[in-house]
């Protein structure tokens, strides 16, 4: 099983971006070069169009990034950086779209009539050629580009067939899933904690120091879900990259500090973290009760994130009458 071209992760510098993401950049500049084109002497007429593209394009972007703040008042309240590095899914990206859909379609509905109205048509109509043309061929791109490997789980970013190629909301993914790697590591009472332990129930592993700040907006919609779980079906372990931190008393301070109820194991050389190919924190892993990696996060987890694991691994099976 393979991710979904456009989910790959483009890697510039420390920052870490989303294909689909700059596939849109992508197509929305090439838009504008075609709108220059077609509109090449009607200045004005041209600057109108990409104010209101660029308008609804800025709503729609707002409704999708602005989405956590419905569907996880708490965590913004607490952590009102949550906002910044966490996004609505697929979910809100469709109702951004919706907003902005509907936004461009009362603007130009304000144009027709006037003397201008071939113009506006044509200048739109090069826009979104030239915008879709652009993101296509990124698309085409990304198909021919080297597929993962089939045991390499596909990230869920929110959306219903990720969902169902992961596992989380549509059964566990078995076939070609590849084995947790096994690890024992100390927590902050001295004690020795295995994955092993845990064999039965779904662990969630989320990769974490206490100077990164997404990792910290994202702890309180952790810290509720930890709390309000199974823990007989679910547990939740932080995972820290202790070598980076401070001192080891900065990093009991903080976990008192936050509240942090599961336990914290310390990853001293990093070998955990290398074991699971963790590239950038935060990062969350799902390991089903067999031991199995079913999901993958790279970035903050959202509340409807956790809510399927939790539909998916913290109920009793039902049975068949």
């Amino acid at each position: 099983m393979t991710d979904p071209p456009l989910a790959a992760i483009v890697s510039i510098g420390a920052i870490r971006v989303p294909l689909w993401a700059l596939a849109f950049l992508a197509s929305y500049f090439f838009g504008l070069i075609a709108l220059r084109a077609a509109l090449r002497r009607r200045r004005e007429i041209r600057g109108e169009i990409a104010d209101r593209v660029s308008a609804a394009i800025l709503i729609g972007f707002l409704v999708w990034k602005l989405a956590p703040a419905a569907s996880s008042p708490r965590a913004v309240l607490q952590a009102p950086l949550y906002l910044v590095y966490a996004s609505g899914g697929a979910a809100a990206a469709g109702i951004g779209a919706f907003v902005a859909s509907a936004y461009l379609g009362f603007a130009t509905r304000r144009w027709w009539g006037r003397g201008g109205r071939s113009d506006h048509i044509r200048g739109l109509i090069w826009f979104f050629v030239a915008a879709t043309t652009a993101y296509a061929v990124v698309f085409a791109g990304a198909l021919m580009w080297p597929a993962a490997p089939s045991d390499s789980p596909v990230e869920l970013t929110g959306s219903r067939a990720a969902e169902k190629q992961q596992g989380v909301g549509a059964g566990s993914m078995k076939r070609g899933a590849p084995a947790a790697p096994e690890f024992s590591l100390v927590d902050l009472d001295g004690r020795t904690v295995s994955l092993s332990d845990y064999r039965g129930r779904a662990v969630v592993l989320n990769f974490w120091a206490g100077w990164c700040p997404p990792c910290r907006a994202e702890l309180p919609v952790l810290i509720r879900f930890a709390s309000s779980v199974d823990s007989s079906r679910i547990v939740v372990l932080g995972v820290n990259q202790t070598r980076s931190e401070g001192s080891f008393q900065a990093i009991r301070d903080f976990v008192a500090e936050q509240g942090i109820p599961y336990p914290v194991l310390l990853d001293g050389d990093n070998r955990v973290f290398f074991d699971y190919g963790v590239r950038g924190i935060p990062y969350t892993v799902v390991v089903d009760p067999e031991g199995i990696i079913v999901a993958r996060r790279i970035g903050v987890v959202t509340g409807s994130w956790l809510r399927r694991i939790d539909r998916q691994f913290g109920r009793p099976p039902s049975r068949s009458r």
